[in-house]
């Protein structure tokens, strides 16, 4: 028996080379092959710090808003107080006018008081006078008639007596005793005429006495009432003047309020306009750099050698550093001209 084996091989080997280039921002991850390792530079902690750094920034900025706000609230405690001493300013003022018209007026009333005092005085000096003078003349009357009366009791007795003494030569002395008497009676008439004459002259020239007293008090009295009047005219005219002044002054000073409360308004309104604009644009740019910030972290996390990628990191970090610092510095400048604008 014979055998027989037949054997076939057959081999093909077929190399592919595949070549792949990258051109321009590596915008994505390429991986060829098993067990290929991803190479990031530390771009994803940089990403990370910048997560965390997002608060403190976002509360510089708000910090920043409230501080603005603050200095709003400020200006406008200022304008309050500024309110209050023009008012208080004024109040002092009217006080002040309104004391003085009160002094004028007890014056006033002083002078008129005195002056009706003096009138008084005047009437009841010149009414004892009168009496007194009245008084006196009638005294002296009656002083006058007393002596006529003694006189006439002293002709009488002593005609009585020389009767009875003489009764021896009445016959010749009749006639002279007689006489005598006719004499002594003369005598006495006219002494009793004299004494009323005298009171008469007396009482006369007592009643134009006191008559040209009442005159003079009369006269003294117009020329006080004139003296009060004038004074009262010119003690009103001065008080309507100081009144008048007054409301002026009034409205002068509630017109300079009503002007500083629409400065501090249209002041304040521009500071919290300003402090509005400035936030919004600080969040509006730190919105726009953190943006910026990340997509740059994006590529440069991607580059294809890892030493690039870590110096590219690095770069990042310094940017990042200074656009953050740039930004406490815009809103410190922010803050510090809106309260420069109180």
């Amino acid at each position: 028996m014979g055998s027989r084996s037949n054997s076939n091989s057959t081999q093909a080997t077929h190399n592919n080379s595949v070549t792949m280039a990258t051109q321009g921002d590596n915008l994505g991850i390429m991986l060829n092959g098993n067990n290929n390792t991803i190479i990031d530079g530390g771009a994803f902690d940089i990403v990370a710090s910048i997560v965390d750094m997002l608060p403190s920034v976002f509360g510089d900025g708000l910090d920043a808003v409230t501080s603005g706000f603050d200095t709003a609230e400020y200006m406008a405690d200022i304008g309050a107080e500024q309110n209050e001493n023009f008012l208080n300013a004024g109040l002092d003022l009217f006080a002040g006018v309104a004391d003085s018209q009160a002094e004028m007026m007890q014056l006033s009333m002083d002078s008129l008081s005195e002056a009706g005092s003096m009138v008084a005085d005047g009437y009841s000096e010149y009414t004892q006078a009168t009496q007194d003078t009245t008084e006196s003349a009638f005294d002296f009357g009656a002083d006058a008639l007393d002596v006529a009366q003694r006189a006439q009791d002293s002709a009488f007795d002593f005609a009585d007596d020389s009767l009875t003494d003489s009764l021896d030569f009445a016959r010749d002395s009749s006639e002279l005793a007689y006489a005598f008497g006719e004499n002594a009676l003369a005598s006495n008439q006219q002494a009793q005429e004299n004494a009323f004459s005298f009171a008469e002259n007396s009482l006369t020239d007592s009643l134009d006495f006191g008559r040209e007293a009442m005159q003079a008090n009369t006269d003294l009295a117009n020329l006080v009432t004139d003296t009060i009047t004038g004074t009262s005219e010119n003690m009103a005219e001065l008080a309507s003047e100081a009144m008048m002044q007054n409301a002026d002054l009034s409205e002068s000073t509630v017109d300079a309020v009503e002007r500083v409360n629409a400065n501090n308004v249209l002041l304040a309104e521009s500071a919290m306009q300003a402090a509005s604009n400035a936030a919004s644009d600080s969040q509006g740019q730190l919105a726009a750099g953190y943006k910026d910030m990340l997509d740059f972290a994006d590529r440069f996390s991607r580059s294809d050698g890892a030493a690039l990628a870590t110096a590219n990191n690095k770069t990042m970090l310094m940017l990042f550093g200074g656009m953050s610092l740039t930004v406490i510095v815009v809103a410190v400048i922010s803050v510090m001209a809106t309260k420069g604008k109180k």
